[in-house]
């Protein structure tokens, strides 16, 4: 029987991009509040692909700390293959673990072999699957209205693109969603529409959790801003780990190739191979697998906004705080001080 906390230590990027922000909300509703914390000192890691970054050597943390209790794992995935971190380059060969760990839930098929691998042991019946298709569990949005024939959602890293703005163009009634908004808008945004396009994977899991159409987009890399260059591509690694539990594999409209127009529309509905079915049996066991509670109530749309915008003011003092700090304390001493940034809080 899992142990009921009213808070707990989540190691996480602690910021408004919206598969991150969603730990929060999604722990809250689960009658869990959480702290923001490095890997060394963390309970637990969720949503994310953030298993290489919270949880391997030479990654965030470069010894072993120690604490050695062991830490939590729910639905996170590997972000890249093994040894190809684009932004973790030091992570240490062989893969080693800076803590022991329990996985609860591993987002994927591919991130279920590899920690096999690493703790050289079986992890048959694991639940997987993203916690992110719980998003009628964390949030209230029974009875939504349609409102758009399309959304379009950009990761941060292409947000940008005039591929975008092309996109709004051909097609009437479209909105683009903003991916570092309100999070409850975003997942209001996608109830409204009747299909999804988006190149973030966070959209595209909560889109199939609602049961709306979507198609993940690749933008041509002539087109990338400064931002995606230096982010590269997003990952198809995690996009391969995130289809696996339903057996398929990830297709993607290729913008490089053409633009999308309305005829694309009617062809996504028909080619939507994720089944209600499947999406109902995961969230089932991803509820079950929950490590601190089994019990799931969704946030009402007022108290979602209350969490967002207590953010933005915890965001906005924080960086006051730290521009006022960085006239009298430099380097090291000043990264120290701010590396928790516990910008989500709890209410």
């Amino acid at each position: 029987m899992s142990k009921e906390l009213n808070k707990i230590k989540l190691s996480f990027w602690d910021s408004n991009n919206f598969g991150d922000a969603l730990n929060t909300y999604m722990f809250k509703a689960f009658g869990v509040d959480v702290e923001c914390c490095p890997p060394r000192e963390a309970d637990c890691i969720g949503i994310g692909s953030c298993a290489d970054s919270r949880l391997l050597l030479g990654a965030i943390e470069k010894k072993i700390p120690e604490n050695q209790s062991p830490i939590f794992i729910y639905g996170s995935g590997f972000h890249y293959p093994k040894y190809s971190h684009t932004m973790q380059q030091k992570i240490v060969k062989p893969e080693t673990l800076i803590r022991p760990v329990i996985p609860h839930a591993l987002r994927g098929k591919i991130s279920k072999k590899r920690l096999e691998d690493i703790l050289n042991s079986s992890l048959e019946g694991i639940a997987l699957g993203d916690p992110g298709l719980l998003v009628k569990d964390i949030f209230n949005v029974e009875n939504i209205q349609k409102k758009y024939k399309l959304g379009i959602v950009a990761h941060f890293t292409h947000k940008n693109n005039p591929a975008i703005k092309r996109i709004k163009k051909n097609i009437n009634d479209s909105v683009v969603i903003d991916v570092l908004g309100n999070p409850y808008k975003l997942v209001k945004q996608i109830a409204q529409c009747e299909v999804l396009v988006s190149s973030a994977m966070h959209p595209l899991i909560i889109a199939d959790g609602l049961g709306v159409p979507n198609k993940w987009l690749k933008f041509s890399t002539n087109e990338s801003n400064r931002n995606s260059a230096k982010h590269k591509d997003v990952s198809n690694y995690k996009f391969d780990d995130y289809y696996s539990v339903f057996n398929l594999k990830p297709e993607f409209i290729d913008l490089s190739e053409r633009d999308l127009s309305a005829d694309n529309i009617d062809t996504i509905i028909e080619d939507y191979a994720v089944r209600k079915e499947d999406v109902d049996k995961i969230r089932k066991e991803l509820i079950k697998a929950f490590p601190y509670s089994n019990n799931i109530k969704p946030i009402s749309e007022k108290e979602a906004n209350k969490m967002y915008y207590l953010y933005l003011y915890k965001a906005i003092v924080l960086r006051t705080i730290k521009q006022v700090s960085s006239i009298f304390i430099k380097g090291k001493e000043r990264r120290k001080i701010f590396r928790r940034s516990p910008v989500y809080v709890t209410v």
